[in-house]
């Protein structure tokens, strides 16, 4: 695949991710919340620069059909971002909201159309992450639209989605 489609939910639009968007990742990145629950980024997103070497490799990754991400875009203000990441092998789905959009369920409609696009294209047919124990929120969004408890360890959750879909 190499152009990323464009997705909707009933409030935002899920659209590909460019340089005019940094300064928003700079801000959800920067905050404390993604900085504890994405800390395997945060080596990498320090900078505008990294920002942008993060969204090159993702762009270069989605050429091969290895991952996505999109911002996501409320009334065309970028309010997030969805990924998939290693769809050949492990897809696994991670995201972030900007804090001064959670807890309005943006981020559960997004997800939600992600994983139904990557199942009803066939482009893997289960969805994994992992997800800090002490992010209720996550977990629960994650348990709300189906994605299954596979174990718990000191740290995390790990949680699965199977493909509920046929062609």
């Amino acid at each position: 695949m190499t152009e990323l489609p464009v997705l909707k939910s009933p409030h935002c639009v899920l659209s590909r991710i460019t340089e005019e968007d940094v300064p928003v990742l700079r801000q959800i990145f920067d905050d404390e919340s993604t900085r504890k629950y994405l800390q395997e980024l945060q080596s990498l997103v320090r900078s505008d620069e990294g920002i942008k070497r993060m969204l090159t490799s993702f762009d270069a990754l989605q050429k091969k059909g290895e991952s996505m991400i999109w911002g996501v875009r409320l009334r065309d203000v970028m309010i997030g971002f969805v990924a998939i990441m290693d769809l050949s092998c492990k897809p696994t789905i991670i995201y972030a909201m900007h804090p001064d959009y959670r807890r309005n369920g943006y981020m559960k409609e997004c997800v939600v159309e992600s994983v139904r696009f990557l199942f009803y294209n066939n482009l893997c047919n289960y969805v994994q992450t992992e997800v800090h124990n002490d992010n209720v929120a996550s977990i629960q969004l994650l348990q709300s639209i189906g994605f299954k408890l596979l174990k718990q360890d000191d740290q995390k959750t790990y949680l699965l989605r199977n493909c509920e879909y046929t062609n």
